[in-house]
């Protein structure tokens, strides 16, 4: 995975970065574009399974998201907690998936 992620970093820099002055000023958009992106296996974005949904890539403004909840932090943080430990549970559980699929492969 951490070779994947270097040559995908790598293939950004060579597509929005035209020398090596404007290199900096690209890396914020190219790890935007990393988060953002699924990974094969899993199906799911680094961004999606730290904050439970997908990157709110939207205009200024927008963010999409739509989640009833009570009005108070506890229970917004409840909602949270929920969400993403039934998200880490599917994670690791593909996994597990992935895992027994490329055993029986070899």
């Amino acid at each position: 995975m951490a070779e994947s992620a270097v040559k995908k970093l790598s293939t950004l820099l060579r597509v929005y970065s035209t020398d090596d002055i404007t290199i900096e000023d690209q890396l914020p958009l190219i790890a935007m574009c990393v988060r953002a992106t699924p990974q094969i296996d899993l199906q799911l974005s680094p961004y999606h399974v730290i904050f439970g949904r997908s990157m709110p890539i939207n205009a200024p403004g927008e963010t999409g998201l739509a989640i009833k909840f009570g009005d108070t932090q506890e229970s917004w943080f409840c909602h949270l907690c929920r969400e993403l430990r039934r998200l880490h549970d599917a994670v690791k559980n593909r996994k597990e998936e992935i895992k027994l699929e490329q055993k029986n492969c070899l």
